[in-house]
């Protein structure tokens, strides 16, 4: 890796010796005689920086980069496993067109092999056909907001995204308080850390796991609410069986105690924070015996963490996407209860508090020319009515839950055409209706790198290339202390006809005449994403990391994307759009267990998956074949449930069979089924008919009832369902 301190070049900068690259004998098994190449891992969000060791063209092992501010060194299962997703001959190798006309659930595509030529001469007379007939509109893009540079030159506002069953009342939240979307927990230097439902050490995150453990190596105390006890909640001192739901109740309570107490921290408040008054008159009747009735928490247990919390400097609260926790209508107002507490005690931007990243610029590649304004901001899945969200039509996450709803009805139009980029079927609650509305679509593509279900109702797949064949750069963005550059490169020789992701777009867009629309793409184009560094692709590439090592220094509170300037515990872009400016607990947002539906439902994942896409990858599958559903142990004697029995698991929505796990570590009145399986692609050979898709238990709530609900996130909330279990 490169590392720069500071003095000269654009950046102020030069550049201090690279460290070496790992010597052979420093990797562990037999690999000698073999090439190591700097690289970065794609199985999830993290981009944890790796070193890539090949041996007669062949990959053969991936190590973490010890110089990494997010892997520090280590890679989690799912990035060792990159080895076995580059190698596994279930992968899509060359472009597919549908040739039978039926769809659904389970019906097979009857697939024909194409060339690249036919594919992308296919997609373009569809498009233009869509475009000029009904508009640019009629056209939309899903998966990971990979495709706002092709929406842009169609003339579509349809950005769709899987962020609100993920990652969006975490960012909103964010938002509201700070004015901006990400901030990162450094718990490796904290003395106290308190978490609601989160779990991202036990879900295989390294940018959490590492630093989770070091602090509490280090003496930190862990708090965990959960009603679970999950392998966070495991490692903590506390783990508190909170009743599903009332995170917010607890939080709201503790802020009530600190402030009540005068525990808070007066000097940083006043002069960082906007609206304490309003927060203190707000939460003056939220008591922790009040919380006590409604969370099954002990008065005297929120008493005491709130005092903890606050007198324990520093102290931190981590939270991530798609907890247990933030799963709820709830969500929101608890992150801001969360950003709340932390800030009032003056645990932001100190060392083990909470702290923005420090993102380095890059230069983003623009089009030669500006394609025409769209000629629509109405959007399929109803974005247009969460401005927050979104405040423009191709900027915010869309509502994932209302995109089969906007499809069926056509409203505010008829869908034409879409492009489906790696986003799987099953992070849709209720898949089987999504799988009913790309039905209706009259012409599906997917790019992708496995033939899943997704797949399998396009009518023409694309494969792409995987993260260890494609070139790329990834600014740190998640726990970025310092500045951070990681580099993609390709390990070997791409397999198979695969091609990258921007090469494809072009592809389409030269075809349609819109190539002076699209930004550059290749290598010339990551050069001048460097630009202001003064560094070309091919020198990142030898150097693997490039970091700017910067003493931590506070930012200036007062300076935030704030309308204040400030950091608001009463936020004025919320009331600004007509939402509840401070966190709140609402009674109709907490379910209550019936005879006929007895049991709480929760959800998490397995360490070693991500996104419903590593299921049938080799080496996970072997070490994780199937999920089961976790019942306690006392209540599942009562029902004459034993270890392994199949069982039925129902909603008022639909119902699903799996294996019960019996343990008593988790509430008697709750049940938790791991995500991402249940595949029905018979091409997934490993995957295809193991455990069951949680999906099929959840509804997808009506765009109108989100409007309803008014949350400025338009969380999913697909864990607010209730349900009975039984043998099957």
């Amino acid at each position: 890796m490169q590392t720069l301190g500071a003095g000269a070049g654009l950046l102020g900068l030069i550049p201090l010796p690279a460290r070496a690259l790992q010597e052979e004998a420093t990797l562990s098994g037999d690999i000698s005689g073999t090439n190591t190449l700097f690289t970065t891992c794609g199985m999830c969000a993290s981009h944890c920086a790796m070193i890539a060791s090949v041996k007669d063209g062949r990959l053969v092992k991936l190590d973490g980069n010890p110089d990494d501010q997010h892997g520090r060194g280590r890679l989690c299962g799912k990035g060792n496993a990159g080895v076995s997703l580059l190698y596994d001959p279930d992968r899509l190798k060359y472009p597919l067109k549908r040739t039978n006309p039926e769809k659904g659930v389970g019906v097979d595509p009857k697939w024909k092999r194409i060339s690249w030529d036919e594919a992308l001469d296919t997609i373009a007379a569809e498009l233009s056909k869509s475009r000029d007939q009904f508009g640019g509109r009629s056209i939309a893009w899903l998966g990971y907001h990979a495709g706002k540079d092709l929406l842009r030159a169609l003339g579509s506002p349809n950005d769709l995204c899987h962020h609100t069953k993920c990652n969006s009342a975490r960012v909103i939240g964010n938002l509201g308080v700070f004015g901006q979307r990400y901030l990162a927990p450094d718990m490796s230097e904290t003395r106290y850390i308190l978490g609601f439902g989160w779990d991202m050490p036990g879900k295989g995150k390294n940018v959490f796991a590492g630093p989770f453990a070091e602090g509490i190596a280090k003496g930190a105390k862990a708090v965990i609410f959960d009603p679970r006890q999950s392998a966070t909640a495991a490692m903590a001192e506390e783990w508190i069986p909170i009743r599903p739901g009332t995170d917010i109740a607890v939080a709201l309570a503790m802020i009530h105690s600190i402030i009540r107490n005068d525990l808070y921290d007066k000097a940083f408040v006043e002069a960082n924070v906007y609206g304490f008054d309003r927060l203190a008159d707000s939460v003056r009747d939220k008591t922790p015996e009040w919380a006590a009735r409604i969370s099954d928490v002990p008065a005297e247990t929120i008493e005491r963490i709130a005092r903890e919390f606050a007198t324990t400097k520093p102290a931190c609260i981590p939270h991530y996407k798609r907890g247990v926790h933030v799963m709820r209508r709830e969500g929101l107002s608890l992150i801001n209860a969360e950003n709340i507490l932390c800030a009032i005690t003056g645990n932001i931007e100190i060392a083990g508090g909470m702290f923005f990243p420090r993102t380095p610029r890059v230069v983003r590649n623009r089009p030669k020319k500006e394609p025409p304004e769209m000629d629509t901001h109405l959007r399929i899945d109803g974005a247009q009515n969460f401005p927050v969200l979104n405040p423009h039509p191709l900027s915010g996450d869309g509502l994932i839950h209302t995109i089969a709803e906007g499809i069926l009805k056509e409203e505010p139009y008829p869908l034409k055409a879409l492009i489906v980029y790696k986003q799987g079927l099953f992070a849709f609650s209720n898949p089987n209706r999504m799988a009913t509305a790309l039905a209706k679509v009259p012409f599906v593509v997917n790019i992708n790198i496995y033939p899943d279900e997704m797949a399998c109702l396009a009518d023409i797949v694309l494969p792409e290339r995987t993260y260890l064949e494609r070139k790329e750069i990834n600014a740190r963005s998640l726990f970025a202390k310092s500045p951070q550059i990681s580099v993609f490169q390709p390990v070997v020789e791409p397999l198979y006809e695969a091609r990258e992701l921007d090469e494809i777009k072009a592809g389409i867009a030269e075809r349609m005449g819109l190539a002076d629309y699209m930004p550059e793409h290749g290598e010339a184009a990551l050069n001048e994403q460097l630009k202001y560094l003064e560094m070309t692709y091919q020198e990142l590439k030898g150097m693997g990391l490039l970091t700017f090592r910067k003493r931590f220094k506070p930012m200036d509170l007062t300076k935030l994307n704030t309308i204040s300037g400030k950091i608001e515990v009463f936020s004025q872009l919320f009331e600004q759009h007509g939402y509840d400016p401070l966190p709140v607990f609402k009674d109709d947002f907490v379910l209550t267990p019936t005879s006929e539906y007895p049991f709480y439902f929760t959800t998490t994942r397995s360490p070693l998956n991500f996104h419903c896409t590593t299921e049938n990858i080799p080496w996970i599958h072997e070490m994780v074949p199937e999920n089961m559903v976790w019942i306690n142990a006392g209540k599942a004697r009562e029902l004459g449930i034993r270890k392994d029995d199949m069982v039925r698991v129902e909603s008022i929505h639909g119902q699903i069979v799996l294996k019960a796990f019996l343990t008593e570590g988790i509430r008697p009145d709750t049940v938790c089924v791991p995500h991402g399986y249940g595949h029905w692609s018979k091409f997934l050979t490993r995957a295809a008919y193991q455990g069951a898709n949680d999906g099929d238990l959840m509804c997808d709530i009506p765009l109108q009832e989100m409007i309803r609900i008014n949350d400025p996130s338009a969380n999913a909330a697909d864990s607010d369902i209730l349900v009975r279990v039984s043998k099957a």
